[in-house]
């Protein structure tokens, strides 16, 4: 009987020690590495996909409304650019997330614009003639020729300073008409981004440039502020946005 009772407590002793073995495997082996590696896929997921919304976007074809567009690797402004598009390229909405949509390019690439770089409407290929009838002949070719090499230079150094500021240029492009006596610079939505006291900055770089070159090529006949040239900037919708012509104040309406 006592030989009986001594099997028993042994069995149990076994079994006891059967079931705290399992349960140490189990926290120290099992339950530690499998979260581990749930949580790094999880930041992995983050990374690499963010949070998707709006998702009836999705499939829509939208076209690139500015100049030139890059195309991020994230929705954020100093993400790496992937690639660039230009203005008119048609784009798929694979997603969005807050002010940016998630796009198909280039076969199977996708990328991050922000929304209102894009629209479902494609933008007209050539910008409206604004210039009057020509009424006079008159041969300023070369001069405008050369001055126009000169402003396409402050041009460049202007979207240079914007590319460093705000990952977008500013200025799209110009055209001198009316036979030089006018300019007219077309700006990026990034002009929305300048203080009051930059943009009045820009204009009057703009328009001390513009006007010494007409007077150094005798464009203009006196050289003072009675014969200065129009200054006219206009926005991606070709509204005019600012202003400075002969006796006039600078103006800046947007």
């Amino acid at each position: 009987m006592n030989k009986n009772k001594d099997i028993l407590g042994s069995l149990i002793l076994i079994l006891i020690f059967l079931i705290i073995s399992a349960l140490i495997f189990y926290i120290f082996f099992y339950s530690n590495s499998k979260p581990d590696s749930a949580s790094k896929d999880q930041r992995q997921d983050q990374e690499i996909s963010p949070p998707m919304e709006d998702t009836k976007y999705k499939g829509k074809t939208v076209y690139i409304t500015e100049q030139r567009v890059k195309i991020r690797s994230k929705p954020e402004y100093n993400a790496t650019a992937l690639g660039e598009k230009n203005k008119g390229d048609e784009l798929i909405v694979t997603g969005a997330s807050g002010d940016w949509f998630e796009v198909g390019f280039d076969f199977e690439k996708r990328g991050w614009v922000l929304r209102e770089q894009v629209s479902d409407r494609k933008p007209p290929s050539k910008k409206p003639d604004i210039s009057p009838p020509i009424t006079e002949k008159q041969d300023n070719t070369l001069a405008i020729d050369q001055i126009r090499i000169d402003m396409d230079s402050l041009v460049q150094f202007i979207n240079q300073r914007s590319l460093q500021q705000f990952s977008q240029e500013m200025v799209t492009g110009f055209e001198i008409v009316e036979n030089g006596a006018k300019l007219v610079v077309y700006v990026s939505k990034t002009w929305y981004f300048l203080p009051p006291y930059q943009k009045q900055l820009m204009v009057n770089i703009v328009a001390m440039q513009y006007g010494k070159q007409c007077c150094q090529y005798k464009l203009r006949a006196k050289c003072d502020q009675d014969d200065f040239p129009t200054i006219s900037f206009l926005n991606p919708d070709n509204k005019e946005i600012a202003r400075i012509s002969a006796n006039q104040p600078l103006q800046v309406f947007e």
